[in-house]
């Protein structure tokens, strides 16, 4: 298993003296300009072995600040962002995580049987039984983000699972998250201009879908796939600790703490890479 005391961190968001970093860390440049203004960010890691789920705070670290930069971008600009904390207007639709995720989120919440909070315990089981029962087909699919075709399925599967109505397990009254700051990849990422009522977390149709300049979910997956040598996959979020369950010894793989990380920022290169081309040919 991945040694805890694995930190991935960066620079400017905490302090770590020259000595610190000589004695048993490595520290990464951001170099590529397709990061935008991550672009010469430097990232402290800690020179012991890390395994998947250990990057995903990492992520959601980039994630988070690629969104903020974007929404005050556009309020620079004179666009109104509605989305924030207390907002839970996409919270019933589909929320889809990488395989990192899923074995970090599993990891974090633990076993249902065990849980402290009886309350989401019951409302993950009821969700995960609707899903199970209506989808005909395997929810663990791989996803080709490259084929277009399987683009409309991951769309017809938005689709089907906001017709289920299921609010995410997670929402407590008056749409406050209990995870907020262990959110996922996705819900970080979304955010709409104008007002909420132009949220729409399971279309293809971008409308007025504020646009971040990274992908941290589909850099994640990328890097997955070329470490395990399998397709791309996503989980859906009320079926999280039961594919935990199936998958638990996937987080018992590790690599060198610094070409972990150095993998994962090439993986998010050339998914900024694959946006900025599918935008430019648009």
């Amino acid at each position: 298993m991945s040694d805890s005391s694995f930190t991935a961190t960066l620079l400017d968001d905490h302090c770590v003296s020259g000595d610190t970093v000589a004695s048993h860390c490595t520290t990464i440049d951001i170099e590529s300009d397709l990061l935008g203004r991550l672009a010469g960010v430097k990232i402290v890691v800690t020179d012991v072995p890390a395994g998947l789920a250990d990057l995903v705070p990492l992520a959601r670290t980039l994630e988070s600040r690629s969104s903020a930069d974007a929404i005050n971008q556009a309020s620079s600009a004179g666009d109104n962002v509605p989305c924030g904390k207390g907002c839970g207007a996409c919270c019933s639709y589909l929320i889809p995580l990488s395989a990192p995720e899923a074995l970090r989120m599993g990891r974090e919440i633990g076993p249902l049987s065990e849980s402290s909070d009886p309350a989401t315990a019951r409302t993950l089981t009821a969700a995960a039984g609707r899903i199970l029962q209506g989808w005909p087909e395997s929810p663990f699919a791989q996803t080709d983000p490259d084929d277009d075709g399987e683009a409309c399925d991951i769309e017809a599967v938005g689709r089907w699972y906001a017709s289920l109505d299921l609010p995410c397990p997670f929402l407590g009254q008056g749409a406050e998250c209990r995870i907020y700051d262990k959110r996922p990849l996705a819900c970080r990422e979304h955010a709409v201009l104008g007002s909420a009522a132009h949220c729409d977390g399971f279309s293809s149709e971008r409308g007025n879908r504020l646009e971040t300049p990274l992908n941290v979910l589909d850099a994640l997956g990328q890097l997955t796939a070329d470490l395990e040598q399998t397709e791309v996959q996503a989980v859906m979020m009320p079926l999280v600790p039961f594919w935990y369950e199936e998958n638990h010894h996937r987080a018992l793989q590790s690599w060198p703490g610094p070409e972990l990380v150095s993998r994962f920022l090439d993986c998010l290169a050339d998914t900024a890479a694959q946006t900025t081309g599918v935008s430019e040919a648009a």
